[in-house]
């Protein structure tokens, strides 16, 4: 004869139940958003472009970058990692991408280098912003010199 359930057991297994719901829901949720950007017939680029349009690119992929985070951390909770949960391909992108310090996202070629077109396309570059609201700032613009460029003298 089984004595009956305590209602902190009962308790305690909802509360088990429902971390693993959340843990599910994260994995398929992260699945579909990353098959959706990186391996649907829509292209990353143009879903990109849209993204960077709204203003909102940086913040998804940050978000994306944070949640695989927490996934790992929760899976390691219980003994087991990321890769046992998600393969490789599933969460690490296919492309390298820069996310800009106004928050756009800016896509390395393909693999290969070519666009549809065969044209090559360039490898982008972190964007570091040089300038101030009053103009050229002298310390981190690496064409002047603050001690000897007569403009940037005070």
């Amino acid at each position: 004869m089984t004595a009956p359930e305590t209602q902190s057991r009962l308790t305690a297994r909802d509360i088990a139940a429902s971390v693993e719901v959340e843990f599910q829901r994260r994995l398929q949720e992260h699945s579909r958003i990353f098959g959706i950007l990186w391996k649907s017939a829509d292209k990353p680029d143009d879903i990109l472009a849209e993204l960077n349009e709204m203003g909102v690119a940086g913040s998804v992929l940050q978000f994306a970058r944070t949640n695989v985070e927490q996934i790992a951390a929760i899976a390691a909770s219980v003994g087991i990692s990321l890769t046992d949960v998600l393969p490789p391909s599933g969460y690490i992108p296919p492309r390298a991408f820069v996310v800009n310090e106004d928050g756009t996202v800016t896509l390395a070629p393909p693999e290969d280098g070519y666009d549809d077109w065969g044209n090559l396309i360039p490898v982008p570059e972190p964007y570091t912003e040089l300038y101030t609201e009053e103009g050229i700032d002298p310390y981190t613009d690496p064409y002047t010199d603050p001690y000897t460029d007569p403009i940037s003298q005070p």
